[in-house]
């Protein structure tokens, strides 16, 4: 994960594939901690910008975890929501909006709406909103997600200073396009 976070996806992607194969060896393949590897694989596919690979191994595991855990554990709220920001990424906003949306209901009604999964949710879903041009309904729930995020986080935390960033990005695009 150092070496992912550090964007040098050459040296992550072989170490998150070696622990995977181990993993199922050892583990299994439904192993929650293989799972764990799994995703983590599925993230680096995605930050390296291989969306096909990331999609269809995200996916694999969000159906392992649905059967194993539960539609609504949080481990399988985190493959969906996953999911649903790496077809975002790969421009499928078809599947990724309406995938954010299911996991924002199901984590404001398991966690509840002040749970920062839930406000990572809301973000995300804002930024989906964005990114298929909805400035307003993005700006909207990324409003609302500040209002939430001032209550219960403090100042600098890293899910306020996002939501922070992304309104304001997406007020200046908003912005810019009134004055056309």
């Amino acid at each position: 994960d150092t070496y992912r976070a550090a964007g040098d996806h050459d040296q992550a992607i072989p170490l998150h594939q070696a622990t995977l194969a181990t993993r199922e060896r050892i583990l299994g393949h439904d192993h929650p901690n293989t799972l764990i590897s799994r995703n983590n694989l599925a993230t680096a596919y995605a930050e390296a910008g291989d969306h096909d690979r990331a999609i269809t191994l995200h996916q694999a595991t969000l159906a392992t975890r649905e059967r194993i855990l539960g539609h609504d554990h949080p481990n399988t709220l985190t493959s969906r929501n996953n999911l649903a920001d790496t077809y975002r990424a790969a421009g499928d906003h078809d599947q990724a909006i309406p995938l954010h949306q299911a996991t924002l209901a199901t984590r404001e009604r398991i966690l509840g709406h002040d749970h920062p999964d839930t406000l990572i949710s809301r973000n995300n879903l804002a930024t989906a909103y964005s990114a298929v041009g909805d400035l307003d309904q993005a700006i909207r729930v990324y409003e609302e997600t500040l209002a939430i995020c001032e209550r219960v986080l403090h100042r600098e935390h890293p899910i306020i200073v996002q939501v922070i960033e992304n309104l304001e990005y997406a007020r200046g695009v908003a912005e810019q396009r009134r004055s056309c």
